[in-house]
């Protein structure tokens, strides 16, 4: 370092400290600059700023002094007399080395030796100039980071030791500097008249958050700087020695569970316990590891064996586990490998997958396969279950042989139960026997008839699906020609288990009779299972049918249908038809209803509006009203004096959807959810409604929002939306084409 100019100074500060971010200002130029302040202001005996001699005009009253450059300069005195006034005016001054000596009026003396760096400094604190560009104002006493510089001046904001960007702090600002206001930082010396009744005196002072101090020394990873001592201890009078400027002056703090290595520079980096190997506690190692011996005095586990060499392999424990970890490794067991033979090897493996332990035996490359069965399945551990003796056992189908029928004690074997043979026994005399698929003759009490006598018989055909559906044949005519009625021959005659998918609930797991002629082109069948009855009748020369059902229609209701191209009900005279009580419906498919004659009736539909005057099939209404709790249906025209009504059904959301079954009503009111997405859905398309109204009501303490199932459709892409205001309503209206809702919307009624 050197003594340098102010201009030089001002020169070096510009290049150590320009005005930009792109440059770091380093605690190294820092400390430069400030050694370079230092020298600066050391005064060298050989300069000509040293007073080397004066002298005195006790006429003129001026002293006049010399420099050792010979420059002089003088000051003129008051008084007169023509002699020294007092004792404490100095004549004369000599320099000798670093001894100054002054002479007073009075002829004493007295001198001074200068220290030419203790002399200079013994009363200075060294600066830096600095600018606040933080964005807010910076109290006196707390420390700053530099982070710029602008002109003569360091830019700085608040050093924080949590924060590695904030720090060195390059000293303690000597005053509270507004934002972009300027001032000095004291890098090196004392700072006063601060508080610091936090601190401890005599103790080390060090940056601590935002620009704090505090005596104690920070933890985790927090950055350590000891930026100075605290001396006087006071509230607003106290006084720091600043010593630690620009640099962090220890070891980083070290997180937990690491140690200190040095690396190839001779620089501690963290090192990870984990990694270390301790001689005094349990370790767990990774990769690949060498070892040339291992003693294990006390219990070994190991999570993979790749091999291990040797002729004897002695396994001191009562199991050895295999860990198969099924997906990722299905099959585990143990495998023997014939060196000998072509590497041959056969083995015991379990199968992961499907809970089979199998043999496996592999020669040259062919694989072959074979389950493990075991013995009797039992559920208590040490108490096993046997086969019993001489019993010949059978298989489950499962993983266990159980005891089957057959036994065999040496001499005699023994079936216990039935006995069904299919095919040709030769063991013994089979005339005795009735033998599935042959012809047999009974000549003794009650038999099932043979096909041999040609009156029909029993079958036990299976039941053989056909692109899936089959029918089990119980009795059939044999092909033989049956008059019923006196009426063409029927030569398909029998009685079934039927299950034909595709035609229908009355052939799907029925008990079934038919009465066809050989092209089922007429005759009679009747179908019943668990869902009702029915009988159907083809007519010969026509394409007509008869029907007669009773049913389950499957929606907690029953149905009584007959279909026909005649339907008589009781004779030409004054009748009485009831249909049933509340719930009944009577559906007209076509034609009409009508008398010979104008008669007298009287009909209660449903819940009971009164019908009188069947005339030419014509209904006259008498009562108040008509009214019917289930379907009216007519296929023909149906026409009406006065209105229609029906019940308005107010639809449940239910996990965000509300289904629409138009069996129950073509009118609905549905109220959205606030803030919830409420997703529309037909979930019956049995009834015969062919329209639909959705009132569509927002709530009264928010909105909500709809979507719809592919079972509804909008014109031109344009769907509902329902108006987004609190207790908004809006109707969207549907036109019903087969499985679909064709719709249309009006918004906002209020």
């Amino acid at each position: 370092m050197s003594s340098k100019s102010k201009s030089q100074l001002r020169t070096e500060n510009s290049n150590n400290f320009p005005n930009n971010n792109s440059q770091f200002i380093t605690p190294e130029k820092l400390r430069g600059f400030n050694n370079d302040i230092i020298d600066s202001l050391v005064v060298s005996s050989d300069t000509g700023s040293y007073v080397t001699t004066s002298s005195f005009d006790d006429g003129t009253r001026i002293q006049t002094f010399t420099k050792a450059n010979g420059t002089t300069y003088t000051n003129t005195i008051p008084g007169g007399g023509g002699g020294a006034d007092t004792g404490s005016l100095l004549t004369t001054a000599s320099v000798s080395d670093a001894t100054i000596t002054f002479t007073k009026g009075d002829a004493s003396q007295f001198s001074i030796e200068v220290d030419n760096v203790t002399s200079s400094l013994q009363t200075q604190d060294v600066f830096v100039n600095v600018k606040n560009t933080s964005g807010s104002p910076i109290s006196k006493g707390l420390a700053v980071h530099a982070v710029g510089v602008t002109g003569e001046n360091v830019n700085i904001e608040l050093a924080d030791s949590s924060n590695s960007a904030n720090m060195p702090a390059i000293g303690l600002l000597e005053e509270t500097l507004a934002n972009n206001a300027s001032g000095r930082a004291i890098i090196s010396g004392r700072i006063k008249n601060i508080d610091t009744s936090g601190l401890v005196a005599g103790a080390s002072v060090y940056v601590n958050g935002s620009g704090t101090l505090t005596s104690t020394k920070p933890t985790g990873s927090d950055l350590i700087q000891n930026i100075g001592i605290a001396g006087k201890i006071n509230a607003t009078e106290g006084e720091i020695i600043v010593v630690g400027s620009g640099r962090s002056n220890d070891l980083p703090n070290l997180t937990e569970g690491y140690i200190w290595v040095g690396d190839g520079d001779g620089v501690p980096e963290e090192f990870s316990t984990g990694s270390i190997a301790f001689i005094n506690k349990d370790n767990t190692f990774t990769g690949t590891q060498n070892f040339n011996n291992i003693s294990v005095s006390g219990t070994g586990s190991f999570g993979y064996i790749e091999s291990i060499t040797g002729s004897a392999k002695i396994i001191g424990d009562a199991f050895l586990i295999l860990n198969n970890d099924t997906p990722t490794e299905r099959y585990a067991g143990i495998k023997v490998i014939d060196s000998g033979s072509a590497n041959n090897t056969s083995s015991f493996q379990y199968d992961g997958s499907t809970d089979d332990w199998f043999f496996e035996k592999d020669v040259l490359g062919t694989a072959e396969y074979g389950i493990a069965l075991f013995g009797p399945e039992y559920t208590t551990k040490g108490t096993p279950t046997y086969n019993t003796n001489n019993t010949i056992p059978k298989g489950t189908g499962g993983h266990h042989l159980n005891d089957s029928n057959i036994s065999d004690n040496g001499s005699t074997v023994s079936i216990t139960g039935d006995l069904s043979v299919s095919g040709t026994y030769k063991g013994f005399d089979s005339g005795s026997f009735a033998i599935l698929n042959q012809s047999n003759t009974f000549t003794a009490g009650p038999q099932i008839a043979s096909a041999s006598d040609g009156n029909g018989y029993f079958s036990s055909k299976p039941l053989m699906p056909t692109s899936g559906f089959g029918q089990k044949i119980l009795w059939e005519a044999n092909n033989q020609n049956l008059s019923v009625l006196g009426n063409g021959n029927y030569n398909v005659v029998q009685e079934s288990l039927t299950h034909l998918n595709g035609y229908g609930r009355w052939y799907d797991g029925s008990w079934y009779q038919e009465f066809y002629n050989s092209g089922f082109t007429d005759g009679a069948e009747v179908s019943l299972n668990g869902g009702g009855w029915r009988a159907a009748v083809a007519a010969s020369g026509s394409s007509n049918t008869g029907e007669l059902y009773i049913q389950d229609n499957y929606d907690g209701n029953t149905g009584f249908k007959v279909n026909a191209q005649t339907i008589d009900i009781g004779t030409p005279a004054t009748v009485g038809i009831t249909l049933g009580a509340s719930g009944t419906s009577l559906t007209i498919i076509s034609g009409s209803v009508s008398a010979s004659a104008p008669i007298s009736a009287s009909a209660f539909i449903g819940d009971g509006s009164q019908l009188t005057g069947v005339d030419a099939g014509i209904f006259i209404q008498t009562g108040s009203y008509f009214s019917t709790t289930n379907d009216l249906r007519v296929t023909g025209s149906f026409d009406v004096d006065g209105g229609i009504g029906g019940n308005n059904v107010d639809l449940t959301i239910a996990s965000q959807t509300a289904s629409l079954d138009l069996r129950t009503s073509n009118t609905f009111t549905v109220e959205l959810v606030n803030g919830t997405d409420t997703h529309f859905s037909v979930s019956n398309f049995s009834g015969t409604a062919q329209s639909a109204n959705i009132l569509v009501k927002q709530p009264t303490g928010g909105q909500g929002t709809v979507s719809f199932s592919s079972d509804f459709k909008f014109g031109q892409g344009n769907s509902f939306q329902p108006t987004p205001a609190n207790a908004a309503q809006d109707i969207v209206s549907f036109t019903r084409f087969g499985n679909h809702l064709y719709g249309t919307f009006i918004n906002n009624f209020s």
